[in-house]
């Protein structure tokens, strides 16, 4: 069914016509709309007055005419000459000369005083002229986020804005910066995972961690890419890497370990993976050096781990061996054999009475990883359940991520040396 704000073919403007319907349907948060953009303060028995895709006095125009007279998007006016034009780029660059334009048009209708807001990408909003105010899209949501607290109208163009940003990545429209912000990761049993949505989400959080400088003093390289196609694996997970910078001269990503986020239908996970493509002299680093140095490796990313618990006790520490095998190029792997245990079952002097202590699991994945014959790829990480968590569906799960893959610094420093 079309949604209500889908009047429009462009996107561009289908996303003013959200906003402009929401603020028109909602009076105070029009108000504290403009107080936000412009620092203006109305009174409350101010008229404020919006047009869309035409200008004040004007009849109606449709968005061919809208794009060939070079109108504003939308105005939003008081009967004293007071005006705040609105323009929306997504796709397209800012045009300073139609700004300009703009304006010029405002003063001859009558409005000499006017301000107007560009609503773009980041990287769209540099050297604005006099009386241009720019604010990112993703901006936007999180003033909308505060007011969607009060305002119902705020809720729904936040909707909109999160479906229309899944549809625009999905058709490759969004190139660049985002509409939103990472807001933690919805899924739960009210909630049901759906692929596009849980794209959008990934795509936010790992735009976010690639921007901390923690993650970079790890080793990553924000810069080299990660996965190509991001599509749902059996309908209930999508997943994306970062690369180490070691890393940057390899063909193939799967010579090096890397820093893997994946959001599953029931849980969201953090992990270094070591493929089972990796280089002999990494995969000698971690195995190669006796049972006893790979056990104290664990011990201490178990240790770290402790950090991880304090800001979500529900998260659930792991290490996992898995045996694969793949029917052809393009299929998705086969399971053959799984190995999975939480870490604090091979700490003696867990922090846990929850998980009790099992030292084989160590000796087991050491006998496995030294004398594998066929497929076999080691991982460990924290799990991070939706139905158990606190803070995976706030904006505080990226904390969570970032400490997540900090407490596996012993691991990264170890392979980075080969």
């Amino acid at each position: 069914m079309r949604h209500i704000f889908d009047q429009y073919s462009q996107p561009e403007n289908r996303l003013t016509h959200a906003l402009v319907s929401g603020l028109t349907k909602d009076q105070r948060l029009l108000k504290a709309f403009i107080l936000w953009v412009t620092g203006k303060r109305l009174g409350k028995a101010s008229r404020v007055h919006i047009v869309e895709q035409t200008l004040p006095g004007d009849i109606e125009l449709d968005e061919a005419e809208v794009g060939d007279r070079g109108l504003p998007d939308a105005w939003i006016f008081t009967d004293d000459g007071w005006a705040l034009l609105i323009e929306s780029k997504v796709a397209s660059r800012v045009d300073l000369h139609q700004l300009d334009r703009h304006l010029k048009i405002a003063s001859r209708r009558g409005f000499p005083d006017s301000t107007l807001l560009v609503l773009a990408t980041e990287d769209n909003l540099k050297s604005l002229p006099t009386n241009v105010v720019g604010l990112p899209w993703n901006r936007l949501y999180e003033w909308l986020t505060v007011q969607s607290a009060h305002s119902d109208w705020a809720k729904q163009i936040l909707t909109y804005m999160e479906v229309a940003e899944a549809k625009m990545v999905q058709k490759a429209y969004l190139k660049e910066g985002t509409l939103t912000r990472f807001a933690g990761i919805p899924f739960s049993k009210d909630y049901q995972f759906n692929y596009l949505e849980a794209k959008r989400v990934l795509g936010l959080l790992m735009d976010e961690l690639k921007s901390k400088q923690s993650i970079h003093k790890l080793g990553v390289d924000p810069a080299l890419p990660g996965r190509g196609a991001i599509k749902a694996y059996r309908g209930w997970s999508v997943w994306d890497f970062m690369r180490l910078k070691v890393s940057k001269d390899a063909q193939n990503f799967t010579k090096y370990p890397h820093l893997t986020v994946v959001i599953h239908a029931d849980k969201a996970v953090a992990l270094i993976t070591l493929p089972n493509a990796v280089k002999r002299s990494i995969r000698k680093l971690v195995f190669g050096q006796g049972q006893d140095s790979f056990n104290e490796l664990i011990f201490s990313i178990a240790r770290e781990v402790d950090k991880v618990i304090h800001i979500d006790p529900a998260v659930q520490p792991y290490a996992k061996v898995l045996q694969r095998h793949y029917p052809s190029q393009s299929s998705p792997p086969i399971e053959d054999a799984v190995l999975r245990y939480d870490l604090r079952t091979v700490i003696r002097d867990g922090y846990s009475k929850s998980q009790k202590y099992q030292p084989e699991w160590l000796e087991t994945t050491y006998t496995v990883m030294t004398g594998k014959k066929s497929n076999i790829q080691f991982e460990i990480g924290i799990e991070i359940p939706y139905q158990e968590s606190k803070v995976i569906h706030t904006p505080k799960a990226i904390d969570l991520f970032e400490q997540a893959f900090l407490s596996l610094k012993p691991f990264i420093d170890l392979v980075i040396k080969a």
